[in-house]
């Protein structure tokens, strides 16, 4: 009888989901055997459908046909091991039967080993079957949004043909981003069906739904020690091109809330000596996956490609390795494959280490390592890039961990794109953790922004980070699902002041306060003033303004005076301000203001009042020097 090669296992790796196919050969020609691809003996091609059903539990059949190359070697034992150590529903299918498979699970994951009733010989004849098993890990259904995630395979493996499918309920909306794009989407049975054919196991992402709602519980820990009343500043999440914030409440209510080179929302407290103070803030965030065009985009300045504190731009081993890697792109994927991600080194006690450190001893790396590495890097490279603090909301901590400093934090950077100006942000700490997938090319919507620092390395510093003496382990943070976002209509308060100058009021001359008395941010802000007087004539020194923050006010100098020879009276103003580019519009109640003679057109400017005020304290001195004379005499 001739003597048979058995095709028994041979080892693949799949990082996260296909992960292993065992092949050996049995009889005394194992060792030559073990040693060649089994591309070489076999022809394999694989399908790979990916069910999801309306709870966002994914249904994963893989169907194999391998194909015998040589006329003595078939395939006789199949092995398959995943990552995931939570399969349900295993089910093997071979030639209309099913098989039992021997199953085993731990820590590390879940094996399936298959042992064939059969023996497939000779060359060109295949053997199909099929392994079926239900993953609540590929898909995460987060409000109203559903994320798909299937990781790459295996460089090793060549598949003759490769073929995935992504079938999702069409009650879940239109796949709005996927990555690599599907050859086919059609409709069939009421669902969504994505089709990428022969796409060599490259991994995928597709995204079904295109805003995330999320609900904030923020608390800052205020304290001051000192025997003096003192200032402090905390920043709030702030709108950026893929964020919108609507601030429900905040308490207590800030003396200032201002915005800083970076965009940031800082607000100003007074605290007194020798008190603490909790802010306590109530906030929803809306996140986008395409810009806001709404939101004005803030350009960087030079010192955004500056050395800084943990950005060590100029150290020799930075400007080493930017003569390799300095495009976005590729200092990305050096990231991404030279960092392990590991908290050990924050467990013992260790501080933060910064660009260059971090790339010395890559093997202990949180994800603000991560960030510092690849800002330092573009810095060096001359790419504008800053780094984005905050929350990353995942139902799986251990493939997309956040490790920040204080409450369970997030970091990741963002460059400046010149040719599409806008800024971008990536994730090279989760691109390392979830086995492949892609967070430079297509980022998601569990990305919440708390503080960007940009000009610092430093400051400001995130909503969770600010804690008071003994209280460091206090949870601060607290971000759940949303269900909308209040479309609100814009409305302010405006008042006018007299300007005065030693206590006596300009005749004419004005300050005008604007204060926004909602929670959400305004933008490209106009105030128009019209009097109900033909007479009288209204100018403002600035009427524009670019954002009017939560809570905010806004100040300008306005004037009002006759435009003939006659004497101040008291005309009515019409406040109007339009927003958004003048597509909403608030009409303020009438206020009135005491008009002053035309004299005052020429006190528009700053500096003509400063000199109006400087010639009433000359005049009073003189005349102050004119009464001691008298009295002298």
């Amino acid at each position: 009888m001739k003597q048979m090669l058995r095709f028994v296992t041979y080892f693949f790796r799949h990082i996260l989901a296909l992960a292993t196919l065992y092949l050996v050969l049995s009889t005394a020609s194992v060792a030559t055997a073990q040693t060649k691809n089994p591309t070489e003996n076999f022809d394999i091609s694989l399908t790979s459908t990916y069910t999801v059903d309306a709870v966002g539990v994914t249904k994963v059949k893989h169907t194999f046909d391998i194909t015998n190359k040589e006329p003595t070697i078939f395939l006789t034992q199949y092995a398959l091991k995943t990552s995931y150590p939570e399969l349900k529903n295993v089910i093997v299918r071979y030639n209309d039967d099913v098989l039992i498979p021997n199953v085993v699970q731990d820590d590390t994951g879940t094996s399936i080993a298959i042992d064939f009733p059969d023996e497939v010989v000779g060359q060109g004849k295949t053997r199909t079957f099929s392994i079926e098993y239900s993953n609540t890990n590929l898909s995460t259904l987060a409000g109203s949004v559903l994320e798909m995630h299937i990781p790459e395979l295996p460089e090793a493996v060549v598949y003759k043909k490769h073929e995935s499918k992504i079938i999702v309920p069409e009650s879940f909306g239109y796949p709005s981003r996927v990555n690599p794009e599907p050859q086919v989407v059609e409709t069939s049975n009421n669902a969504f069906v994505l089709t990428f054919q022969n796409n060599k196991g490259s991994a995928i992402t597709a995204l079904f739904g295109n805003t995330q709602i999320y609900s904030l519980t923020l608390r800052y820990q205020l304290e001051n020690s000192t025997s003096g009343t003192a200032l402090a500043q905390i920043a709030l999440p702030p709108d950026t091109s893929y964020q919108r914030i609507h601030i429900h409440s905040i308490d207590p209510t800030p003396d200032s809330v201002k915005k800083d080179s970076d965009g940031n929302w800082i607000a100003t407290y007074q605290i007194a000596p020798t008190s603490a103070t909790n802010v306590h803030v109530q906030a929803l965030a809306r996140i986008t996956l395409e810009p806001n065009l709404n939101v004005p985009i803030l350009k960087p300045s030079s010192r955004l490609v500056s050395k800084n504190e943990y950005w060590e731009t100029d150290s020799a081993l930075i400007q080493d390795l930017v003569r390799q890697y300095n495009t976005p792109k590729s200092i990305y994927d050096y990231i991404v494959k030279t960092l392990t991600y590991s908290t050990s080194y924050l467990d013992k006690g260790g501080t933060r280490l910064g660009g260059t450190k971090i790339l010395q001893n890559p093997e202990a790396a949180v994800c603000q390592d991560f960030s510092d590495a690849f800002v330092t890097l573009a810095r060096a490279a001359n790419i504008p890039a800053r780094l984005n603090l905050g929350y990353g909301y995942a139902e799986n901590s251990s493939l997309r961990p956040s490790s920040f400093q204080g409450d369970v934090l997030h970091a990741w950077p963002e460059y400046w794109d010149e040719t599409k100006q806008l800024w971008i942000p990536v994730d090279p700490t989760w691109g390392n953790t979830t086995g492949g997938i892609d967070y430079f090319n297509q980022f998601d919507l569990n990305h919440i922004v708390f503080a960007i620092n940009g000009e610092s390395s430093t400051t400001p510093y995130p909503a969770g980070s600010y804690k008071s003496n003994g209280n460091e382990a206090a949870q601060d943070v607290s971000v759940s699902l949303g269900t909308s976002f209040p479309e609100i209509e814009p409305q302010f308060s405006v008042t006018i002041q007299p300007k005065r100058v030693f206590g006596i009021p300009l005749p004419g001359v004005s300050t005008l306060s604007v204060q926004n008395e909602t929670g959400q941010a305004w933008y490209n802000a106009q105030v128009q003033l019209k009097s109900d007087d033909t007479s009288s004539v209204v100018k403002s020194s600035l009427t524009d303004f670019s954002v009017i923050l939560p809570y905010e006010i806004k100040t300008t100098t306005v004037t009002t005076y006759q435009n003939t020879i006659s004497l101040p009276k008291t005309v009515t103003l019409y406040p109007t301000i339009t927003v958004q580019n003048g597509t909403l519009s608030y009409d303020h109640q009438p206020i009135e203001v005491s008009s002053g003679p035309k004299i005052v057109e020429y006190i528009t400017d700053q500096t003509v009042i400063v000199a109006l005020a400087a010639s009433s304290v000359v005049l009073a001195l003189i005349a102050g020097s004119l009464l001691v004379l008298r009295q002298r005499r």
